[in-house]
């Protein structure tokens, strides 16, 4: 990746997609997220197991994580 940027829920409403790039509302995003740290753990992680997390790209939350970008 070489480019990111972010669009405000306002922004995103009146203009929607972009050609060429992938759309997915924070709150989507976030109850994903969430979804999978509790299916996967039984709970939310901590900042110490985001950490390995991180540093592990065959990690299922590193991809969905990835996935976003």
């Amino acid at each position: 990746m070489t480019f990111l940027f972010y669009l405000c829920n306002k922004c995103a409403e009146t203009y929607g997609e972009i050609a060429g790039t992938m759309y997915m509302p924070d709150e989507v995003f976030f109850q994903r997220l969430a979804i999978e740290q509790l299916e996967l753990y039984g709970h939310y992680l901590t900042p110490s197991e985001w950490a390995v997390v991180s540093e592990t790209p065959s990690h299922a939350l590193w991809k969905l994580i990835k996935e976003r970008a």
